[in-house]
């Protein structure tokens, strides 16, 4: 696993032992959804606290939007990624639990509504 690290909510964080950059900043949701994973805007009236990069901890649940809520280790069972590779995907969370992960995409509750104040932030794999 890798150690936490807190997303600055305007420019890049660097989370490099677990291969990713995030960058963040203010800007209304647009009115069609991104149609990737990796590129979504959070409602700040929706979150708990300040938001880390952060491994898995038991009992992490996610809604993705469109789909039903699960805990990450299911999905991740579904999904069928490796165990000695769990460790190593991040999630980005509040104190109130994930917000968004990679490969799944963002909690459909936490996302702001089209055209609200929201935090724009876009995930992007580096490689390790």
């Amino acid at each position: 696993p890798f150690a936490p690290v807190p997303l600055a909510l305007r420019g890049e964080t660097e989370v490099p032992d677990a291969g990713w950059t995030f960058s963040c900043r203010p800007a209304p949701a647009p009115e069609e959804p991104p149609s990737g994973p990796d590129l979504f805007y959070l409602d700040p009236g929706r979150l708990s606290g300040p938001l880390t990069v952060r491994p898995r901890q038991e009992g992490d649940a996610l809604a993705p939007p469109g789909r039903r809520r699960r805990t990450v280790k299911k999905w991740l069972i579904d999904g069928k990624v490796p165990r000695r590779f769990r460790e190593r995907i991040p999630l980005l969370a509040d104190g109130a639990g994930p917000v968004w992960m990679a490969g799944l995409g963002p909690e459909a509750a936490r996302l702001a509504a089209p055209g609200a104040p929201a935090l724009e932030i876009h995930a992007r794999w580096k490689g390790v």
